[in-house]
C-alpha cells in the first residue's frame, strides 16, 4: 500500500485551497478576456504558433467532450494542475517543512501570472497542464537515474502546449545546481558535469521541439508560423542580442522592487516586499560564495547565481522580437521558491543561529504580505473584467435591439458593422488604469471585443454579416451618416443594415 506523506498531502491540498480563495470570483462569474469570444468553442492558436501540443489536446478535449469556456470546471482542473505542480517541486527539492509546502503552494497558484491566464478560460486548464509537466519533468530529471529520457519527452510536450514554461524548467535546474554546491559528497566535477546534463536536457527538449513543430505545420498544410508577436521568430537570436539580454535579465531581476512590471508587483506591499526579499537573496549569494569549499565548486556557484535572473527571465531571450506578457512570466515563482528552498535546506549552514531565524521570519512575513496582495489582485482584476464585459453585453444588447426596429428590417438581411466603436459616452474607470501593465487583464474597453462574436454569444443576434465594406464605404448615403450612437448612425442601404461606428476608420 502506498502511503503518501504529510507534506505531500499540506502541499497539495492547500493548493487547491488557496487556488479556489485566490481564483473563486471567476470561478463563479464570467471574467473573459476578449479572446475568448474569438476561440470560444476551442483552444485558441494551435499549429500556427507553434503550439502543436496544444492543438492534439485540444482536438482530443474536443472529440471526447466539446470544449466549451466553463470558469468552474476549467478553473478546478486548472487548479488541480497547478496543485500536482506544487508537490513536485517540493519532492524535487525535498522541502520537509510544512510551512514551506505551504508557501511553495500558495506562491504557484496565486501569482499574477496564473491571474492572467485564467482571463484566457479557454484554454487555461491546457497552460496550466504545461506548467505541471515542465515540472514533473524537472522531477523526474532530479529524482530518478534514467529520468532524463523521460524527462525530455514531457519538456518537448509542454513546450509544445505553450513555449514560455522553458524558463520555469531553466530556474529549477540551476537551483538544484545551487544547492548541490553546498553537498560535501558532491566534487566540483560532478556538478559540472550535471550542470551539462541539465543543459542538455534543455538543449534537446528545445530541437526536438522545433523539430515537431516543423513537421506538424508540414502535415497540417501550412507554409509558416504565424508573425503574431513575432512568433515566427522566436528563438532567432543574434550574438549581439544576448548582451541586451543579461542586461535585460537582471533589470527585471530588480524592477519589480521599485515599479510595477507586467502586474507582478502591482502593489507597494509586493514592492516592499520583493525588495525584502532581494535583500534575503543578496544576503544568502553572498554567504553561498563564502561558505562552499573548494575553489572549483565557488566559481560554479558563482556563476550559477549569476545565471539564475537569466534563467527565470529566460523569456525575454526567447522573444527578443516580440513582446512578452505577464501570462508568459511564471517562472517568476521561482525567485520565492529559490529563497524559501536555501532557506530551508542551507539557512543554518549559512548564517548564525539569530540571523537564520530573523530571515526565516522576515521570509515568512514576505510570502504571507506577498499571496495576500495576489489574492487581492485578483479579485479586482476579475471584478474589472466582469465588469467591463457586462457593460459590453449590455451596450451590444442595445445594438442589436436598434438594429432590429430599423423600418423595413428582415431577419434575411445582411448586416455590415463598418469601423470600430468610439462611444464617449460609453463609461471607463480610473480604477482599472493599473490593470494595463497586466496583459491579457489590461483596462478592458468595449472596443476590444468583437462586436459580431459578443451579438452572437451574449445577445442572440446572429445575422448574416459583409466582411468587405469597401463598395458600401464610397456610397454617399453612407458618408453622410454620422457615427454611432448619434441618430442615424444605422441605416438600411440596399438592402443592407449598415452600423457605422468610428469614422477615423475610413480615413
Amino acid at each position: 500500500m502506498v502511503t503518501i506523506s504529510r507534506k505531500i498531502k499540506v502541499t497539495f491540498f492547500s493548493a487547491i485551497l488557496f487556488g479556489i480563495i485566490d481564483h473563486m470570483f471567476a470561478l463563479v462569474n464570467e471574467c473573459p478576456h476578449s479572446d475568448v469570444f474569438w476561440a470560444y468553442f476551442g483552444y485558441g492558436a494551435g499549429y500556427t504558433s507553434g503550439r502543436w501540443g496544444l492543438a492534439l489536446l485540444g482536438d482530443a478535449i474536443n472529440t471526447w467532450f466539446g470544449n466549451y469556456p466553463i470558469p468552474w470546471l476549467y478553473g478546478m482542473c486548472s487548479i488541480l494542475f497547478l496543485a500536482v505542480s506544487s508537490v513536485c517541486i517540493v519532492e524535487a527539492l525535498e522541502i520537509s517543512n510544512e510551512w514551506n509546502c505551504l508557501c511553495i503552494s500558495m506562491f504557484m497558484v496565486a501569482c499574477p501570472s496564473i491571474i492572467s491566464t485564467v482571463a484566457y478560460i479557454f484554454t487555461t486548464p491546457y497552460y496550466c497542464f504545461s506548467i505541471m509537466l515542465t515540472c514533473y519533468a524537472a522531477y523526474l530529471v532530479r529524482k530518478k537515474t534514467k529520468g532524463r529520457f523521460a524527462g525530455i519527452l514531457l519538456l518537448t510536450f509542454s513546450l509544445g502546449i505553450y513555449q514560455a514554461y522553458l524558463g520555469l524548467a531553466a530556474s529549477m535546474f540551476i537551483l538544484f545546481l545551487i544547492l548541490d554546491c553546498l553537498k560535501d559528497d558532491t566534487d566540483g566535477k560532478a556538478i559540472f558535469c550535471r550542470a551539462w546534463k541539465y543543459l542538455g536536457i534543455l538543449c534537446a527538449s528545445v530541437l526536438l521541439y522545433m523539430g515537431i513543430a516543423k513537421l506538424s505545420l508540414k502535415l497540417v498544410g501550412k507554409a509558416s508560423l504565424t508573425s503574431y508577436q513575432s512568433i515566427n521568430t522566436m528563438g532567432q537570436i543574434q550574438v549581439t542580442q544576448i548582451p541586451k539580454f543579461i542586461i535585460k535579465a537582471f533589470l527585471e531581476f530588480i524592477s519589480p522592487a521599485v515599479v510595477d512590471r507586467n502586474g507582478l508587483s502591482m502593489f507597494w506591499s509586493v514592492r516592499i516586499s520583493y525588495a525584502l526579499l532581494l535583500m534575503i537573496l543578496a544576503v544568502l549569494a553572498y554567504r553561498l560564495i563564502r561558505t562552499v569549499q573548494g575553489r572549483d565548486k565557488k566559481i560554479l556557484m558563482t556563476i550559477f547565481l549569476l545565471l539564475f535572473p537569466c534563467s527565470v527571465n529566460l523569456i525575454y531571450l526567447m522573444c527578443a522580437n516580440g513582446y512578452v506578457h505577464t501570462i508568459m512570466r511564471h517562472a517568476q515563482v521561482m525567485i520565492y521558491i529559490a529563497a524559501i528552498a536555501i532557506l530551508e535546506k542551507e539557512g543554518e549552514v549559512l548564517l548564525k543561529e539569530n540571523i537564520f531565524i530573523k530571515m526565516k521570519h522576515l521570509m515568512a512575513a514576505v510570502s504571507i504580505v506577498t499571496v495576500i496582495s495576489f489574492c487581492i489582485q485578483a479579485s479586482q482584476a476579475y471584478f474589472g473584467l466582469n465588469q467591463a464585459f457586462n457593460q459590453v453585453k449590455a451596450y451590444f444588447t442595445v445594438l442589436a435591439g436598434q438594429i432590429k426596429s430599423q423600418e423595413g428590417y428582415r431577419m434575411d438581411m445582411p448586416v455590415a458593422i463598418v469601423g470600430k466603436v468610439n462611444d464617449k459616452t460609453f463609461p471607463t474607470f480610473s480604477q482599472y488604469h493599473k490593470f494595463k501593465t497586466m496583459a491579457g487583464i489590461n483596462e478592458v474597453f468595449y472596443y476590444d471585443y468583437r462586436a459580431e462574436e459578443i451579438l452572437k454569444y451574449c445577445c442572440g443576434f446572429a445575422p448574416e454579416y459583409i466582411d468587405d465594406t469597401s463598395v458600401i464605404e464610397e456610397m454617399e448615403e453612407f458618408k453622410e451618416m454620422p457615427c454611432y450612437p448619434d441618430y442615424g448612425s444605422i441605416a438600411v442601404l440596399n438592402g443592407t443594415v449598415v452600423v457605422k461606428f468610428n469614422e477615423e476608420t475610413f480615413e
